[in-house]
């Protein structure tokens, strides 16, 4: 029995895994999809359905495999939203995504999957995360989900004087990623098709003592701290500008770790990455979930063992 990475070329959180997979003696294979020599074949015949895979020459049955791992990052110009890409690079990725959504379900139940592409697109739904993390009793700000400049001008802005906004969706292309942004109440006035153009998130702004990134594989819980505040440039959105010195050992509370594990286990989530606010009062304030969320940066800086966890999670069934 073997572990299936389906993944591409040059990826530095697979090669983490991976090396700690062979000290631990742990067989596995990468499937680089849009490699013309990593080839896959479904074939259905005499009311069976039977599903190889050949990597570098050598064949797999897809019952081979005890868990996958879908490391399915971008890597073309075509698979980021208003990238142009050329035709053929458009064609290619549409033809993968299709293959990729429908070969999830046709992997047993019993196969370990970290994390399987319906349960992270379902998660990656920021109406969702919202609605389970109320569900679980995790603090949410205050939140606004629309289009209407004049519901927003007249109902949410009086009670929240500071406005922030957020993309629905994670939007970013190969020129730039849309990050969140302070919204003024003059604005929404002056410029109402701003806000009608689409529907976005607007929340209260939160007057923070710091921000964490809380990484959850199975039940192994990773924190660390973001002291955002310290420069001007990552006060609204830490992702902005020189993150090298802002990460240290961070603290959640236990009533926090248990509502977000619960959070965790009903999205079927295997691995999530979770981000927070703490306020000036301390108070825990859940931010969003990013399913498919880098690591490696912290172990880099922190130690933090998550690759370990993931390769003992992806051999669950074997060591067992």
């Amino acid at each position: 029995m073997t572990i299936l990475i389906f993944s591409q070329e040059a990826d530095a959180h697979v090669n983490s895994v991976t090396s700690i997979l062979k000290e631990m003696c742990v067989p596995y294979v990468l499937f680089e999809r849009y490699r013309r020599d990593h080839l896959i074949n479904f074939v259905y015949k005499d009311g069976a359905l039977k599903i190889t895979l050949c990597i570098n020459g050598d064949h797999y049955h897809l019952d081979d495999f005890f868990s996958v791992w879908w490391r399915v990052k971008p890597v073309i110009s075509a698979e980021y939203p208003s990238a142009e890409g050329t035709l053929e690079e458009k064609y290619i990725v549409q033809e993968w995504r299709q293959l990729i959504a429908g070969m999830q379900y046709c992997i047993s139940d019993s196969v370990i999957q970290i994390n399987s592409r319906a349960v992270s697109e379902y998660i990656s739904k920021k109406i969702i995360q919202l609605k389970l993390a109320q569900e679980c009793k995790l603090n949410i700000p205050h939140t606004c989900i629309t289009n209407s400049s004049e519901f927003l001008r007249d109902n949410f802005f009086p009670e929240n004087k500071q406005v922030i906004h957020k993309t629905l969706s994670s939007f970013f292309s190969l020129e730039r990623a849309v990050y969140t942004t302070e919204v003024k109440i003059d604005e929404v006035i002056e410029d109402p098709d701003s806000i009608t153009i689409s529907p976005s998130i607007y929340q209260n702004r939160v007057n923070k003592s710091h921000e964490l990134r809380v990484t959850i594989v199975g039940e192994e819980v990773f924190i660390a701290k973001v002291d955002s505040q310290s420069r001007e440039e990552t006060k609204l959105d830490w992702r902005i500008g020189d993150q090298t010195t802002l990460f240290s050992e961070g603290s959640l509370s236990e009533e926090t770790t248990n509502r977000l594990l619960d959070f965790h286990r009903k999205s079927g989530l295997v691995y999530g990455a979770y981000d927070f606010i703490v306020n000036l009062d301390g108070k825990e304030i859940f931010l969003e979930c990013n399913p498919n969320g880098q690591w490696l940066w912290l172990e880099d800086s922190l130690g933090k063992g998550i690759s370990k966890a993931i390769a003992n999670e992806l051999s669950k069934q074997i060591r067992t």
